[in-house]
């Protein structure tokens, strides 16, 4: 079974990888993904270094060991991927690794396929934090513009974090992820994509709250809900991760107007659930 093979030789090659970033020793793999003919370059104190896919300086030295070691072996240079993927921080960084990584895979020879193959292995195993590697084109780094009807990786991005991420698992994820969500709903906007830019509205929403009720339900008898004397009714964005994160977050509620407009009706204690619904959201207490 070619697979299997395949399978249990890549298991034995990321376990060789990781065992040596382990060591706490992570220049040779991060070299590997240097290609020294594009990679930026600079000279340290006399020493020259070059820039990672992952945006980390390494010397010449550890990128040539990393290519004598493992420059032919393309299970090695996927989990040296999914490090550089994994090491990334900034928006910079990230948005550097996918729009460079086509240069490095001409510096391994890769075949367009082995390239692709790499790429969504790598993705695949970094989901849980950047999940727009999934979804991102390899070959230039664009996730593509959303269009009605369109199957583009824009779409299936949107479609994903809309129908399985809440607002916790996204919050735990980069600050590019929701980067990623604003470029889709500009680009939704640019074309008149309303059910593109509503997914994207509403999942924005889950990162909202209201400080306040606004509304209380009066003592029996009385005439029906009031507002409440000095409640709050504005809105804020409530975000269970990186400050980074947050920041992009409320920008993202400033785009599709999620900040300013509550979705719920008034705010009353059970087991009542009086007041006017929205057509996508039922009254909450």
């Amino acid at each position: 079974n070619l697979e299997a093979d395949a399978s249990r030789k890549r298991a034995l090659v990321g376990k060789e990888v990781n065992d040596q970033i382990a060591t706490g020793v992570d220049s040779e793999v991060r070299g590997l993904t240097v290609n020294k003919k594009t990679s930026r370059k600079r000279n340290n104190a006399g020493q020259i270094e070059y820039e990672t896919l992952g945006g980390a300086w390494v010397s010449e030295a550890s990128v040539n060991k990393g290519h004598s070691r493992w420059g032919n072996d393309t299970y090695a240079q996927q989990a040296a991927l999914s490090y550089e993927m994994r090491k990334a921080t900034s928006e910079d960084q990230i948005r550097g690794l996918g729009d460079n990584y086509h240069n490095v895979t001409d510096g391994w020879g890769m075949s367009a396929n082995q390239a692709g193959g790499a790429w969504i292995g790598a993705a695949f195993e970094n989901q849980g934090q950047h999940l727009e590697y999934k979804y991102t084109n390899w070959k230039d780094g664009t996730m593509g513009a959303s269009r009605p009807g369109g199957d583009v990786k824009s779409d299936g991005f949107v479609d994903e974090i809309y129908e399985k991420k809440g607002s916790y698992p996204l919050a735990q994820m980069s600050s590019f992820s929701v980067e990623r969500l604003k470029d889709a709903h500009v680009a939704a906007e640019a074309i008149g994509d309303v059910d593109q830019m509503n997914k994207i509205k509403a999942i924005s929403e889950t990162f909202m709250s209201e400080l306040g009720g606004g509304m209380y339900a009066p003592p029996a008898g009385g005439a029906g809900p009031v507002v409440q004397p000095g409640a709050r009714t504005n809105r804020m964005a409530n975000t269970p991760g990186a400050a980074h994160v947050a920041e992009r977050a409320r920008e993202l509620a400033d785009m599709t107007g999620a900040y300013v407009a509550a979705p719920t009706g008034p705010h009353l204690p059970p087991p009542d659930h009086r007041g006017t619904s929205t057509p996508n959201n039922m009254d909450q207490h």
